[in-house]
């Protein structure tokens, strides 16, 4: 990529401390790189306030550059290969509302001039160019960001919204961010949120989708009453400024945008687009975060293109996971048993289809079910994808069954590390909760495996039985407690698991030869041996 870089201290406009908050960033866009060195020279001798200069050689290449810096006046010819001038502009304007534009060209024709104003173009230069044509075009765009001191700062304001990835693009919605991002915002306006996700088979553009927003979002202005932003992969989020007086007239009109939208995307191709909907007054992370809650329902609602939240209000149920048929699916996974494989996953298929479940559930359950593959002790081919890009919920019980079903015929060796870790959870387990009431049963069912499985794990792992092995953990932990002399035997007892104070002696003399009074004494003898002062 053709591009190029010249100014005072490399900064944009964006930031440009407020001392210079009319220090114009310049990109020149043209083929030819004798002109574009004729343009810049020109610029530098001029004495205007420029604080950066970035020069490209084609409109791919300025587009390109613009996703990761800002600049304020575009000087573009119209004649270039590829993409040309005038459509250049049309894109800067729709991306960038407030960047001002100047176009070059070789061309006296009238219609040339006409198309370029009607993209928003400030200037229509003729080769070629004269120093006071160009210095006086330039400070014209220069006085006209003058005159609007919002620009600035809403340019920027739009561009990160627009373009930049955020982990929380919520928090972006402030009032304040708004109100530099929709001229139109008042306090009293009413906001819609259109959240689109446009399915996994997504080749478009984000000036393509930019575009299609555009067009179907008719008599909305972007930088006006409207802006667009994308978040995650195929995801992209449109938010509509109405004015206080548009009561419940909103949902229509947002209904008919995503409507549009989506016949758009269904005309380019095979897209599985689904648009989530919500509206509200300020604050608007919440609605934000609605909008693309609603969208994720399309796993329930495989048949709509448009949710909005009344219908996924209804999937609010709760999903207790079936214990029983963990353990069945876990046992037939670990031994590879295909039939009962697919049964227990056909039973839990047939469980969440009858019921309407939250999100959140089921998500909980499809994370279970990608811990038993996990279980198998090797790693996935490439990451699970996120439940809500499945286009039903039987969808994903199927994408785990063939994840299962790729796993079953494991080698000896990743049996041995499936076993150890699961050994090593409970170990993990046992570690943080052996001051609790524990038995092996419930250890078992906490991790989906049967006890006689666990017992032999405990065998096979670590050469000694559950109970051993837990009075083992306590045993060291209550050790730790009588050294430091903090503590009465009765309440180390408590604090390790052992309930009654008498049988935690009897278990400690079995095990050390000695109860745990003459342990507390041996110690303090042999603190006083070591340390005369002590």
């Amino acid at each position: 990529m053709a591009v190029r870089q010249q100014g005072g201290a490399g900064k944009s406009t964006a930031a440009a401390g407020k001392g210079h908050r009319y220090m114009a960033t310049i990109l020149i866009v043209d083929d030819e790189e004798w002109i574009r060195d004729s343009i810049r020279l020109k610029l530098m001798r001029s004495g205007l306030p420029i604080d950066n200069i970035y020069d490209c050689a084609s409109s791919e290449d300025a587009l390109a550059l613009l996703e990761g810096t800002s600049a304020d006046i575009a000087i573009c010819d119209i004649r270039m290969s590829g993409i040309d001038g005038l459509t250049l502009c049309s894109l800067l304007s729709l991306r960038y509302p407030q960047m001002q534009k100047i176009i070059v060209s070789g061309h006296s024709e009238f219609d040339y001039a006409v198309k370029a104003i009607q993209e928003g173009v400030v200037s229509y230069l003729l080769k070629p160019i004269d120093n006071v044509g160009l210095c006086n075009a330039v400070k014209n765009c220069i006085e006209r960001m003058k005159n609007d001191p919002s620009a600035e700062i809403r340019m920027v304001s739009m561009r990160e919204a627009v373009y930049e990835n955020s982990e929380n693009p919520a928090a972006g919605l402030a009032p304040n961010t708004i109100r530099h991002l929709m001229k139109s915002a008042t306090p009293a306006s009413f906001f819609g949120f259109c959240h689109i996700y446009t399915g996994e088979k997504n080749n478009i553009s984000l000036s393509d989708m930019l575009s299609l927003v555009m067009r179907c979002a008719a008599g909305f202005a972007f930088g006006e009453d409207m802006f667009f932003f994308k978040g995650e992969p195929m995801e992209y989020t449109a938010v509509f400024c109405f004015p206080p007086a548009t009561g419940a007239k909103w949902m229509p009109k947002l209904q008919k945008i995503a409507g549009d939208l989506i016949d758009e995307l269904a005309g380019r191709g095979s897209f599985e687009a689904t648009c989530g909907l919500e509206g509200a007054a300020m604050p608007l992370g919440p609605a934000y975060e609605r909008a693309k809650s609603n969208m994720r329902y399309r796993i329930f609602l495989p048949e709509e293109r448009i949710i909005r939240t009344e219908m996924a209000a209804r999937f609010r149920d709760e999903y207790k996971i079936n214990r029983q048929l963990m353990v069945r699916l876990r046992h037939a996974l670990e031994r590879g048993r295909y039939r009962e494989l697919s049964e227990v996953l056909g039973q839990i298929s047939d469980e969440i289809s009858s019921m309407n479940i939250s999100y959140a559930s089921l998500d909980l359950l499809y994370g279970t079910l990608l811990g038993f593959a996990e279980d198998t002790g090797s790693a996935y081919a490439s990451p699970p994808k996120p439940l809500w890009r499945y286009s039903s919920a039987r969808g994903m019980i199927n994408a785990v069954k063939e994840l299962y079903l790729s796993r079953i015929n494991v080698t000896f060796l990743q049996e041995e590390n499936a076993k150890t870790h699961i050994a090593n959870r409970v170990q993990d387990y046992l570690n943080n909760h052996y001051d609790e009431n524990i038995s092996l049963e419930q250890l078992a069912e906490s991790h989906y495996i049967t006890p006689a499985y666990l017992s032999f794990l405990f065998k096979d792992i670590f050469g000694i039985n559950f109970l051993d092995y837990l009075q083992n953990i306590r045993l060291e932990n209550a050790k730790s407690l009588l050294k430091t002399g903090s503590y009465k035997i009765k309440t180390v007892a408590e604090m390790t698991g052992f309930n009654d104070q008498h049988y935690f002696s009897r278990v400690f003399k079995k095990l050390t030869g000695i109860s745990p009074r003459e342990y507390v004494e041996k110690e303090r003898t042999n603190n006083s041996n070591n340390n005369p002062h002590f």
